[in-house]
C-alpha cells in the first residue's frame, strides 16, 4: 500500500466540525467536538456519515479516542483552531505510537510508605496534563512509571481528596 494512502486525515471545517478520513479510504465521517471545561478538553459529541448505508464496521473503525487525542494535542500546541480554522487546517496522521505520554520523565519523589502533600500535588498536576493528551491517562502513567494501574488510581483518588484535582467526570475512564 502506498504510504500516502496509509494515513488518516483530519480536515477542520469550523464550528467544531472535523472531517475524519480513515487510512486508505475515500469517505469521511464528520465528527463534531465541543469544548468541556471539565475535564478541560475537546470531546466528540456528534458523528455524521454521508454514506448510502452505515454498517457496524464503520462505527467500530472510527477511532473516537484517537481523534480526541489528536485534536487536543493540536489545539494545545496552537496549531489549529477548532471553531474557526484556516483553509489550510488539514492534518494527516499515521498510527500514533503507543504511550503518548512520553513527556512524563519520572514518578514524583516520595518516601516508601509516607507520601506527603507535595507528592499528591505533583500527581494531580501530571495527571491533569495527561488527561489532556490521552483518553486513558492512568493506564499510560502506570506504563511509564512501571506501577500497577490500581496504584495510579489510588494516588489520583488521594490527590482529589486533598483538593489537587477536580472531582471525576461521571462516565469517563482514566
Amino acid at each position: 500500500m502506498d504510504a500516502s494512502h496509509a494515513r488518516a486525515r483530519l480536515d477542520f471545517k469550523g464550528d467544531g466540525w472535523i472531517a475524519y478520513t480513515p487510512p486508505g479510504q475515500r469517505y469521511a465521517a464528520k465528527v463534531h467536538l465541543s469544548y468541556k471545561s471539565t475535564p478541560d478538553r475537546w470531546v466528540v459529541d456528534e458523528i455524521r456519515y454521508a454514506l448510502p448505508r452505515i454498517t457496524a464496521r464503520h462505527l467500530r473503525d472510527l477511532p473516537i479516542g484517537k481523534i480526541e487525542v489528536w485534536v487536543n494535542e493540536l489545539t494545545h500546541q496552537g496549531l489549529v483552531d477548532v471553531r474557526a480554522p484556516k483553509l489550510s487546517d488539514a492534518v494527516q496522521f499515521g498510527e500514533p505510537e503507543a504511550g503518548t505520554l512520553t513527556w512524563v520523565d519520572a514518578l514524583p519523589p516520595a518516601g516508601k510508605r509516607v507520601k506527603g502533600d507535595e507528592f499528591y500535588r505533583r500527581i494531580g498536576e501530571i495527571y491533569g496534563k495527561a488527561a489532556h493528551e490521552s483518553t486513558r491517562p492512568a493506564v499510560e502513567l502506570a506504563k511509564v512509571w512501571e506501577v500497577p494501574v490500581t496504584t495510579v488510581h489510588r494516588w489520583i483518588r488521594e490527590a482529589r481528596r486533598r483538593g489537587h484535582l477536580p472531582a471525576a467526570e461521571p462516565g469517563r475512564r482514566g
